[in-house]
């Protein structure tokens, strides 16, 4: 008895989740893209093989319109498999923050807020450099 109290006293505790868009990578890379491609861009190895050649999904969802395509992950279409056995509906989302953060062209990530934060702030230094040589070719 006081074995089984102290495993339990002792057993690891369980970690948190990764970010929802991490962990939605990860879900497309175990469920979605044998299909859709590596890419989201349709692509995948399974797509000739199917009945209906499977969608680009790469940054083409708009972040409005979760709920239809959530029910789409959950209930399956065409030749898509229903998923509401593997995964319930927070992980669907999941899956479509990964997608939406997708270039649609080349299926890419799009950059991180903070590389784009870093390129605004670099623009804006430019700005001011351009403006400093201005002033000093105008002055006499």
């Amino acid at each position: 008895m006081y074995f089984l109290l102290s495993t339990i006293l002792w057993a690891e505790v369980p970690k948190k989740l990764p970010p929802s868009r991490e962990r939605g990578e990860d879900l497309y890379r175990d469920l979605c893209w044998q299909c859709h491609g590596a890419k989201a861009l349709g692509d995948g190895p399974l797509a000739d093989k199917l009945h209906t050649k499977p969608p680009p999904l790469a940054g083409v969802i708009p972040k409005g319109k979760y709920r239809e395509n959530i029910d789409i992950i959950q209930r399956g279409i065409g030749s898509m498999p229903a998923y509401e056995q593997l995964i319930d509906r927070h992980d669907s989302k999941r899956i479509l923050q990964f997608l939406s953060g997708l270039d649609p062209k080349t299926g890419l990530g799009a950059p991180s807020e903070e590389k784009q934060k870093d390129s605004t702030d670099t623009k804006d230094e430019k700005k001011v450099v351009d403006t400093d040589k201005k002033r000093k070719k105008d002055s006499p």
